[in-house]
C-alpha cells in the first residue's frame, strides 16, 4: 500500500486509501466476523493487493483504447492498413468501413 501510494503521488494516494482501502475493508468486515484485528488488517491487506493491480489494469487500459485512433486508411477496428481495399470490408475483420 505504501510503495502504491508512493508512486501514484500525494495528490491521488488519499483518493485511493478513500475509495479503495476503505469500502473493501468496510465489505470485508460485514461479510466476515474476525475475533483478531491483525486477522482483518490481513485479509483487507490481502484483498486490496489482489484489487489494485485489477483496478488499475483496467482504468490503464481504457485511457489507451479512449486516448489511441486509427491510423487515416486504415480500419477503424483492428487498425489493419485498407490501402487498395475497393470491396468496403475490411478483410483482417470484416467491418463494414464508411466511404
Amino acid at each position: 500500500m505504501a510503495m502504491l501510494c508512493f508512486q501514484l503521488g500525494p495528490e491521488l494516494a488519499p483518493l485511493v486509501v478513500y475509495f479503495v482501502d476503505y469500502p473493501v475493508c468496510f465489505v470485508l468486515g460485514l461479510l466476515v466476523e474476525f475475533e483478531d484485528e491483525r486477522a482483518f488488517l490481513l485479509a483487507c491487506l490481502l484483498l486490496c493487493s489482489v484489487l489494485y493491480p485489477i483496478i488499475f489494469y483496467k482504468i490503464a487500459r481504457a485511457i489507451i483504447l479512449l486516448t489511441t485512433r486509427p491510423h487515416p486508411g486504415n480500419c477503424p477496428e483492428c487498425d489493419y492498413d485498407l490501402t487498395g481495399n475497393v470491396s468496403g470490408r475490411c478483410p483482417e475483420c470484416g467491418t463494414i468501413i464508411p466511404r
